[in-house]
């Protein structure tokens, strides 16, 4: 998309969200957790919970992508070849972010940890065992490391050029879905 940026032609830019959360089933970084604790599969802690990463919801992204927009029409030089990183500007654990959901949910925070390279080490087990016909592991080594790696971006540069600020908080959003959430759930559930 950058290298796409022509300043005699079509200007472009990115937009660089961090896991996208809010309503609906297409919101990947709710509903695949969804899926894992309906099934039963969230009992314990990976890594040491210092790890910080970035959400931010659907609506702040959206948001996001016309302010691009128009910037790129009226200040092309400015924002012409761009990247913008777009959050929720709340940097948390990834899996800490969760605990609202859990518990809202009518489930108990899990008090057993379990330390990275252990995890590590039995996603790739799992991993080798699906490669000669096992069924598809709980956790992978990706995503030991989407759950131990620090992976968290300011977005100092969208605010300032863009004029972006996150449409809801953590607490706000996740508040006003979680009859949605429920239903998700529940659905899920009932399924297996």
């Amino acid at each position: 998309m950058l290298a796409a940026n022509d300043d005699d032609g079509l200007r472009t830019a990115a937009v660089r969200p961090g896991g996208v959360w809010g309503p609906g089933e297409g919101a990947i970084t709710v509903q695949g957790f969804l899926e894992y604790l309906a099934a039963g599969d969230f009992r314990l802690m990976i890594g040491n919970g210092k790890s910080v990463t970035d959400n931010v919801h659907v609506d702040s992204v959206v948001d996001a992508h016309f302010l691009a927009a128009q910037k790129l029409s009226d200040d092309p030089e400015l924002v012409g070849g761009q990247a913008y990183f777009v959050t929720d500007d709340e940097p948390t654990n990834p899996v800490l972010w969760y605990r609202p959901i859990v518990e809202g949910l009518g489930y108990s925070w899990p008090k057993l940890h379990i330390p990275r390279p252990v995890a590590y080490a039995v996603a790739y087990l799992g991993e080798v065992a699906h490669y000669f016909g096992g069924p598809f592991p709980t956790i992978t080594r990706r995503g030991v490391l989407s759950l131990c790696e620090t992976a968290s971006f300011r977005i100092d540069k969208a605010r300032a050029h863009l004029g972006y600020e996150p449409r809801t908080t953590a607490a706000e959003g996740i508040a006003e879905l979680m009859d949605e959430f429920r239903a998700t759930h529940d659905r899920l559930k009932a399924a297996q």
